[in-house]
């Protein structure tokens, strides 16, 4: 439905399959669940924003992007570059890391997949609760992110935690805000977990790479790090894990 508070459609919940159609804004506001056996897909040219804290709970699947014809954003309310001033105050308010929470991929969400979008101003960050989010999470089950861009995300832009998810042709970028040694943002968080890297990109992050609990990668040949001024402050933690294996 139309708000009169906001330029774009204002979703609450879905109950059955539903398609967000190419060259809308949809704003996300509170918790919005895809429930289980449900399946939301947003079309190409797509703008998702995000009130104050928001977030996606996906526990049914999410289909996002999958075609050169134009990105899906995922974004702050307060972020004019994409989809305008769709809060109406006149580029009064800017958008900022962790201005909205995550997408948060459940066990049950087997079979989503982010192509082509682009991620900014998510993730979460409490430390009397000790919660931890990236923009984007996923959480014992396995996605697909393809063609995509995350960019200033507190946190991380990916946090993967018991998966295993396929990561191809991706940039992470500028995720840098910096806290505490174990609180600095990343590119992408893992905990337990062993992605396939294919052909990434990590540049101007805090830590390109990091690893909060389980071994390192077996393979990184797929991830390419920033250099000169595109450098991360550190390419990945543990640093022993860019140590050549002693024969």
């Amino acid at each position: 439905m139309q708000n009169n508070e906001v330029n774009g459609i204002l979703v609450v919940y879905i109950w059955k399959d539903i398609t967000w159609e190419s060259d809308s804004v949809y704003i996300v506001d509170n918790n919005f669940e895809i429930p289980i056996d449900t399946t939301l897909t947003i079309n190409p040219n797509v703008i998702v924003k995000f009130k104050n804290e928001a977030k996606i709970n996906v526990r049914g699947k999410l289909l996002a992007g999958a075609t050169e014809q134009g990105s899906v954003i995922f974004t702050s309310i307060y972020d004019d570059e994409y989809g305008g001033d769709t809060n109406s105050d006149n580029s009064d308010t800017l958008p900022f890391p962790s201005f909205w929470k995550s997408i948060h991929f459940y066990e049950s969400s087997v079979g989503s997949i982010l192509d082509n979008v682009i991620v900014r101003y998510g993730g979460y960050f409490n430390d009397s609760k000790g919660a931890i989010f990236g923009a984007v999470n996923v959480e014992d089950t396995d996605i697909s992110i393809l063609n995509s861009s995350f960019e200033n995300n507190l946190m991380a832009g990916v946090q993967l935690d018991n998966s295993n998810s396929i990561i191809e042709n991706t940039l992470f970028d500028n995720n840098f805000n910096e806290f505490s040694f174990m609180n600095n943002s990343s590119g992408l968080r893992l905990k337990n977990s062993e992605p396939s890297l294919t052909s990434s990109y990590f540049e101007n992050n805090y830590y390109g790479i990091y690893i909060t609990s389980g071994s390192c990668l077996d393979d990184l040949s797929g991830a390419i790090w920033g250099i000169g001024d595109n450098s991360n402050t550190i390419d990945i933690f543990p640093e022993t894990c860019l140590e050549p294996e002693t024969p």
